[in-house]
């Protein structure tokens, strides 16, 4: 009972750290870059996407070890719960997104701009953000809204692996 008391107490603790943490690491180490881009969003931004990482990290370990591990576990009933897990992360991840967008746009706020124009317009970085679109957005979207998608193995680990590639790639983007 002790042993149960102690994990819920740390597990309310890492719930509390974990988004903090994340959104400090925001401020800290994407938007420090630079000096006259700020936003008050980021930090949840942040921390939603890596949130959305691991559960694609999360697919793809399920299915990997589903396949050479032959964990009869993880069933074709669990992989559809991921997969709606995923494609809610999916739309929070997109909200995410959109709520950046708007605030900046309905806002007037030139300041806030050029860190976006930069990544989605000019070049070399412009097929690179649009690329991390298409991976963490538009491709996940469109095949979780399939329910025997969300059953199949191959297509989790590849819908999986190309989020967690479009995300790495995101934060490429953001740091370089």
């Amino acid at each position: 009972q002790r042993g149960r008391r102690g994990m819920d107490v740390l597990a309310a603790g890492v719930l509390l750290a974990y988004p903090i943490t994340y959104s400090f690491m925001a401020f800290d180490l994407i938007m420090a870059l630079d000096p006259f881009w700020y936003s008050s969003l980021f930090g949840g931004y942040f921390f939603i996407s890596t949130f959305y990482l691991g559960l694609a990290g999360i697919a793809v370990v399920a299915v990997l070890a589903r396949r050479f591990l032959a964990l009869s576990a993880i069933t074709p009933d669990r992989l559809a719960d991921l997969g709606k897990l995923l494609f809610g992360f999916t739309l929070t991840y997109a909200a995410m997104l959109w709520s950046q967008y708007i605030v900046i746009w309905y806002g007037n706020l030139p300041e806030e701009t050029h860190f976006v124009v930069v990544r989605l317009w000019e070049r070399p970085w412009a097929p690179l953000s649009w690329a991390v679109l298409a991976a963490t957005l538009l491709v996940p979207f469109v095949i979780f809204l399939s329910r025997g998608a969300k059953r199949a193995p191959t297509v989790m680990l590849a819908v999986g692996a190309l989020v967690a590639a479009g995300l790495w790639l995101e934060r490429y983007v953001l740091v370089v």
